[in-house]
Formats: structure tokens, sequence, C-alpha cells
């Protein structure tokens, strides 16, 4: 996808015993965080914003790889994790496969700087993705706050304007959404994951839409 970096590049200042040290602690953490949260031990708001961060340093790692054609999956190969830690790194792992050449010659962009918006984009779509997957109980300012992250990172470049104006428009709708489905902070967890399941999917397909855009 890419040629190799060069010994000065910013990316290869770190070894890649380094990051693999560093992949380790932050999913170590994470899957602790997972069983804390399933144990019913942590809420979910705190849960959530935890693996953002999870995310973001994931995002880090797998920027550095990318000019190295390598992913973080080269790395977790045979480490045991939970379904949906081994499942965002496969996702933020598949960025690597993304035809980033051909997009950047048509928008006459730097292939490195696409790759670095395409990876944090879709940290965010795996992370508003778990978050409507998993939660139970409704908590709208925190599902805005998702979804304005990552509607701004599609910001960082012109290529993505028009996934950031579905975003808009799909934030836009939500408060009659939810009025329609009578869903509010009393609402049961049953109603609210019955809600959330449709707008997962809506979330979902738009970041097929997003991948295809660099097939």
């Amino acid at each position: 996808m890419f040629n190799q970096p060069s010994r000065s590049s910013p990316s290869s200042s770190r070894s890649h015993i380094d990051r693999k040290a560093d992949l380790y602690s932050y999913l170590q953490t994470a899957s602790f965080l997972k069983a804390r949260y399933d144990a019913g031990r942590i809420a979910a708001d705190w849960y959530f914003r935890n693996l953002r961060f999870f995310h973001r340093q994931l995002t880090q790692l797998q920027t550095e790889l990318t000019p190295y054609n390598m992913t973080l999956l080269h790395m977790v190969d045979k480490i045991a994790l939970p379904p949906e830690v081994k499942s965002a790194v496969a996702l933020l792992s598949s960025v690597n496969d993304y035809q980033y050449n051909a997009v950047a010659q048509q928008w006459q962009l730097d292939p490195y700087e696409l790759a670095r918006g395409a990876t944090a984009i879709t940290s965010h779509f795996i992370t508003l993705l778990d978050y409507l997957r998993l939660v139970e109980n409704f908590d709208y300012d925190f599902l805005i706050e998702l979804i304005i992250e990552l509607r701004e990172s599609m910001k960082t470049l012109n290529v993505f304007e028009p996934f950031v104006n579905r975003m808009a428009q799909f934030e836009h709708d939500l408060p009659q959404y939810f009025h329609t489905n009578h869903l509010d902070d009393r609402s049961s967890p049953e109603q609210v994951k019955n809600v959330y399941k449709a707008i997962e999917d809506l979330v979902y397909t738009l970041f097929q839409e997003f991948k295809q855009f660099f097939a």
C-alpha cells in the first residue's frame, strides 16, 4: 500500500517491541474494564469514556504501523481477548486494506494524512457502534457527544464532507426519533435496546459506506 518509511520518518522513532509492550498494556486494561462492566461493577458512561480512550490508543498504534504495512492483528495473533476487544483490534487493522493512494491522488492529498484521518474516523465508528450495541440506559447527552466526535473527526479533510453532511442530518433527526418512540431516561433497558438497534443499523450502514469509499 505504501513504500517503506525512511529512517528519519517519525513513525520509525519507536521500535516494534515498544509498540507491542504498549499494546499488551492497553489490551489488558481493556479486558479488565470489560469484565468489570459485564459484572455491573462500573457505570456505563465511565466504561465507555475509558473505552473511547482505549480506541484512541489503538488508533495511534495503528497509525504508526501503517507505513510498514503492518496491523495490530499481526501483534495480537496469539493473545486470548474478549470478543469485543478482538473485534475493535480487527476493525482498526482493516484500515490497512484501504486503498489510500488512489483516493489521495484524486483529491491531491498526502496518503499518510489520509490514512491517519481514516484510522481516527474508524476508531470513532467503533466506539459509537459498541456503545449502541452494549448500553441499556438512555443517556442522550453522551450519545450526542459520541456522534459529534465522529462528525468532527470527519471534518479533518474535505474528502469526507459527504459523510459529515450525513452525520449532521442523522444528529438533527435523533430528537424527533426518540420522541416518536417515547424514549427518555425512564425507559426500560429492553426499550432502549430496541430503539438503539435501529440507530446501530444506520450507523453500521454508514460505516460500511465509509469503508467502501476506499475500496
